[in-house]
């Protein structure tokens, strides 16, 4: 029965499939690709949470301005809140002797105070800003024997809100300091920092936007400690203790509004250059976006953002 045609059709035989150093081969070269969509995927995914983050910083400092410009002039606040100015080396009553008081509230709200800093840059507040009734602190002029036109026309923007005690914080009693109005308290999403043009350096600002009783123009008047955590320790007023307003809470050494106009700390004439940072590399690959709020800005387009690669960034 042997057939030799069989050996050639049979015995022949070729085995087919894959090797192991081809299937090793492949599998190495399927993971390479998976894992290359995954940090594509991921890196797009960080890009875009980061762009969001600026994006939204910046518009919520535009909307600061665009509430100050809601503010009415003189209008009135609460008068609870109006006892004792916070920060007043004289300790004074926020009408002095209660001159020309006519029965009027007396305090008004003027603006907004924007704390930047909080939690090493994680964090920034938006606080009411109340002072003196401008009519009561006209007639206060007048009952001095002055020329409140003339006085008050001679004053710089930065030397009305001086003089008009303007502040976020108030002594309700001699026992309890109260912050006027806490607006916002938010925390940037996905763990972004603001820094200064100085990669690492906390970006630590007080910033007055603030609608002149004068003029009805808006103003920006800005405080900076970045730099200096020597001189406070803490910029953040929701944890103000009881006790009278003061730069010292507990034994914490807070930067106060009244502290800087009293001592000539606040300027108009200088930009604000904030850099977002994030922790998370594949979002920036080391680089920063700049939120620049121009010196003495009047609106909402004093909140200026620039590109990443814009040769006005200065946050590279």
């Amino acid at each position: 029965m042997y057939n030799k045609d069989m050996v050639k059709r049979g015995g022949a035989h070729r085995a087919s499939g894959f090797t192991i150093i081809e299937v090793m081969l492949s599998l190495a070269i399927s993971g390479m690709v998976l894992v290359g969509a995954l940090i594509g995927v991921s890196s797009t995914i960080s890009r875009q949470r980061y762009r969001d983050t600026v994006e939204s910083a910046a518009a919520l400092l535009r909307n600061q301005y665009d509430l100050v410009s809601r503010v009415q002039i003189n209008e009135r606040a609460n008068d609870d809140d109006c006892g004792d100015i916070s920060g007043d080396s004289l300790g004074s009553k926020i009408l002095g002797d209660n001159k020309g008081g006519r029965g009027r509230s007396k305090c008004s709200v003027y603006g907004i105070a924007v704390t930047l800093g909080l939690e090493n840059g994680h964090r920034m507040q938006v606080t009411n800003l109340i002072g003196i009734e401008y009519n009561a602190y006209r007639d206060s002029l007048t009952a001095d024997g002055g020329n409140a036109d003339e006085l008050i026309g001679a004053m710089s923007e930065l030397e009305l809100i001086k003089n008009l005690k303007i502040t976020n914080l108030f002594d309700k009693d001699s026992t309890q300091c109260q912050v006027t109005g806490l607006l916002t308290d938010e925390r940037y999403k996905w763990d972004a920092t603001i820094e200064t043009t100085k990669k690492g350096e906390n970006a630590e600002y007080i910033i007055l936007i603030v609608r002149s009783p004068r003029s009805g123009a808006i103003h920006t008047f800005t405080m900076n400690y970045s730099g200096s955590t020597n001189i406070y320790d803490s910029f953040d007023y929701t944890d103000i203790a009881n006790g009278t307003c003061s730069n010292e809470q507990n034994g914490v050494l807070k930067a106060t509004i009244r502290e800087g106009l009293m001592n000539n700390r606040f300027t108009r004439t200088e930009d604000v250059k904030l850099c977002i940072n994030s922790a998370d590399m594949l979002a920036t690959y080391g680089k920063r976006r700049m939120i620049k709020i121009e010196a003495d800005g009047h609106n909402s387009s004093a909140v200026v953002l620039t590109n990443m690669d814009d040769g006005g960034n200065e946050c590279q």
